[in-house]
């Protein structure tokens, strides 16, 4: 925690980890770990990259890369058709957190 002497002055803070194949977080409270309000998910990021290459080769025979995945997400899509756009976001949008 890079910036725990600033997290102080908050009330609340929630740090958040987004890892390869987990999601954790932890409430501080005025700086202070509260330890009641802490979890780890199995939802991480490359979780949502096969869950979005597995949908899209099933639903429209498209083999998207990483990069592809990251582009559409960051809304460079112009590459993409536009069904496959929306299926992309609808998927990230259903496992955002």
């Amino acid at each position: 925690m890079l910036q725990h002497r600033e997290i102080r002055s908050y009330p609340k803070v929630v740090g958040v980890d987004i890892g390869g194949f987990t999601t954790d977080y932890l409430m501080f409270r005025s700086g202070i770990e509260d330890m009641e309000i802490c979890d780890s998910m199995e939802t991480g990021i490359i979780s949502l990259y096969n869950r979005i290459t597995a949908r899209m080769r099933a639903d429209y025979d498209v083999l998207l890369e990483e990069a592809d995945i990251d582009s559409i997400i960051q809304g460079k899509k112009g590459f993409y058709e536009e069904k496959v756009v929306r299926a992309v976001l609808q998927e990230a949008n259903q496992c955002s957190l």
